[in-house]
């Protein structure tokens, strides 16, 4: 069976896989489901494992497109079946680690995403890019004009998505809009929880040990260069993509 390590961020969910595997060569693989660690250059950030770890134990889904691409959930999910599909059949277990909710569900789950209306998706960035830069009082205004749009089109999604929440709110309203179906006729959502043939194992280490630990991760990721390389993608011809800069830290 595989094993998915689940916890909050800065829990130490990689440094306990990454023992894991090493303590048994050739048995376990690792899989990485962190949204960001997909794209090539954003390592600091992210705390993706250097190359010297990946040179040591196999390590999976991390460095697959450049960070001007959106990679969608759905492609994700796509990757991911088929590396788990290649380590049962080496016989060896895969463990699933990162921080990303969705993407972890869309393998433990076997979520159903629909389709993408890419005019309509970029229509409703254009208008949030109107409204204000990203964190500004006019952008955060600019989400709740789409909230209530969504509430009035679908009021089921736009119960389930936080007004602030940019990246939900446009998925949504480009699944009614694109689809002429409601965003939540599509599936129960993140609110289901189905029989998985994942075991996954929580770590808790509490609110104020978190903090701590979150605290002293930024000061580690700073220290390493993570203004640099920050400086350094946003100087790249493509930049980053949409989703990429809403990563934490980016």
């Amino acid at each position: 069976m595989a094993v998915a390590l689940v916890g909050p961020t800065a829990s130490g969910k990689s440094e306990i896989a990454l023992a894991v595997a090493r303590a048994c060569p050739g048995a376990v693989e690792l899989v990485s489901v962190d949204s960001m660690a997909v794209y090539r250059g954003m390592d600091i950030g992210t705390a993706k494992p250097t190359r010297a770890v990946r040179a040591e134990v196999p390590y999976h889904l991390v460095d697959l497109v450049d960070p001007d691409e959106e990679y969608t959930v759905t492609r994700f999910q796509e990757a991911a079946r088929a590396a788990l599909e290649g380590i049962a059949a080496r016989g060896s277990t895969a463990l699933l680690v990162g921080g990303t909710g969705l993407y972890l569900r869309a393998v433990t789950d076997d979520l159903s995403f629909p389709g993408r209306y890419p005019s309509v998706a970029a229509d409703l960035a254009a208008e949030l890019d109107r409204a204000g830069p990203e964190g500004s009082d006019g952008r955060l205004a600019g989400c709740a004009v789409l909230h209530a749009r969504l509430e009035s089109l679908d009021p089921v999604a736009a119960s389930r998505i936080e007004p602030g929440n940019e990246r939900r709110l446009v998925r949504a309203l480009e699944v009614t809009l694109g689809s002429g179906r409601p965003f939540s006729s599509f599936g129960s959502g993140l609110e289901q929880y189905p029989p998985s043939r994942f075991a996954l194992v929580g770590m808790d280490r509490g609110a104020e040990e978190s903090e701590g630990r979150i605290a002293s991760r930024f000061v580690r990721l700073m220290d390493e260069g993570l203004l640099e390389e920050v400086r350094g993608l946003a100087a790249r011809p493509g930049g980053l993509s949409r989703k990429a800069r809403q990563g934490l830290g980016y």
